[in-house]
């Protein structure tokens, strides 16, 4: 019975291991600072954690403006805008990098994901980098020096606050991650409590704003 039991953890452990031969060094970014029509990169590193040759693929899926593109680059190319897919291998212990670029047409958000995997362990062996862009703050006059402030509860249900909110705040703007702008609070005031019970779930783009519209900082919101 005992032998049988070491035998069974022993399977655990191995299926546990072959569960982790992909990771990546970052999972999720954001830029802010988008300049209209300039390509903005941003980069994270795969590694092949087993001690097998693999073959990577990668499936991009997008969430963008109409005039906005978005392209990737693996090792073995950089890829046209309408290239949706491809595969590449990678040696046991391989780290290579991973590149996307949005490239914005007019102001809003977006995003581009992608899930990179390997074809024999589709199920298993499954990453995902999301990149997040904005140009908003490129259309507003002015960017005051940014203060800390932080959103909480984040991820939120029902309603969120402010961690810093001040009498500099004239307003606070929520936008989907396309840019269309889906919520407005007026003159908020601290501790005020602020409702997205009616937002579906998904992430958001929180803009505060001054005097004659003046970015004080965007946040991002993550609702449940």
């Amino acid at each position: 019975m005992q032998r049988v039991l070491l035998v069974f953890i022993s399977l655990l452990l191995t299926s546990s291991l072959a569960m982790a031969q992909l990771s990546l060094s970052q999972t999720v970014m954001n830029r802010y600072d988008m300049a209209l029509g300039a390509n903005t990169e941003v980069e994270t590193f795969i590694t092949n954690n087993s001690s097998n040759t693999i073959t990577v693929r990668w499936e991009r899926t997008e969430d963008i403006i109409s005039d906005w593109q978005s392209f990737v680059c693996d090792k073995v190319l950089c890829y046209l805008p309408n290239k949706d897919f491809a595969e590449f291998q990678m040696e046991p212990g391989e780290t290579t990098y991973f590149k996307v670029t949005l490239v914005p047409g007019s102001d809003g958000s977006g995003s581009v994901s992608v899930d990179l995997f390997d074809v024999d362990n589709p199920t298993t062996d499954r990453v995902n980098f999301t990149y997040y862009g904005s140009t908003l703050s490129s259309s507003i006059k002015g960017v005051t020096e940014k203060k800390s402030y932080s959103i909480f509860p984040n991820p939120a249900n029902d309603e969120f606050s402010l961690k810093g909110l001040n009498s500099d705040i004239q307003s606070i703007s929520i936008f989907s991650i396309v840019g269309r702008e889906v919520k407005t609070f007026a003159r908020p005031v601290d501790g005020q409590k602020f409702n997205v019970s009616d937002l579906p779930r998904g992430m958001y783009l929180v803009r505060l704003t001054g005097k004659n519209d003046t970015l004080i900082r965007t946040l991002r919101l993550n609702k449940r």
